[in-house]
């Protein structure tokens, strides 16, 4: 063999060296983005991600969703890691949080309560009044004595019922949405 087909088969012996080198300290995208997927911590995910060319790292998001007044156990752990107690506090401000929302909707029931017996009181008060006074115009001898007493009666009457069937109405609803 010649000295410059000598040189030319090094030279591609080093190219195909080089190449292979390269391509074992830098794996293909795709290869890459399965390590990163697979990867078990944190700091393995960035290293392998800071090897990803600019294009690649575009392409890759992580979204994570929780609902509910608690952050996911894997998030608590993460924040207690930060401030050590973190967790801790955040689980009692929960509670804080849940004991409050109770307290207000009984404050709201309590009220709606008191409010409704009062409506019940004074419906009843006037009502007896209305009936009361068409008793006292008839027996006097207003002619439309008995008719203001009618009138008082049918409009309790109609209040009760109007009353009546809307809390069932109320109730039928809310049975459905619980078994929903």
């Amino acid at each position: 063999m010649s000295t410059s087909q000598n040189r030319n088969s090094e030279k591609k012996n080093s190219s195909k060296l080089e190449v292979e080198a390269k391509s074992e300290q830098q794996p293909d995208e795709n290869t890459l983005i399965k390590r990163i997927a697979e990867a078990s911590s944190e700091e393995e995910k960035k290293r392998l991600f800071s090897q990803l060319p600019k294009k690649a790292r575009m392409t890759i998001a992580r979204s994570q969703v929780f609902s509910g007044p608690l952050p996911p156990p894997q998030q608590l752990k993460e924040y207690d890691d930060v401030l050590p107690g973190a967790a801790d506090r955040i689980l009692k401000m929960a509670e804080r949080q849940s004991e409050h929302r109770q307290k207000m909707e009984e404050q709201v029931v309590e009220s709606n309560t008191k409010n409704s017996r009062l409506g019940v009181i004074f419906a009843f008060l006037l009502g007896a009044m209305i009936i009361g006074g068409g008793i006292y115009l008839a027996a006097i001898g207003h002619p439309y004595g008995t008719w203001f007493s009618l009138g008082g009666v049918a409009s309790l009457v109609g209040v009760f019922v109007y009353g009546t069937r809307s809390s069932q109405k109320e109730r039928v609803k809310k049975d459905k949405q619980r078994k929903n």
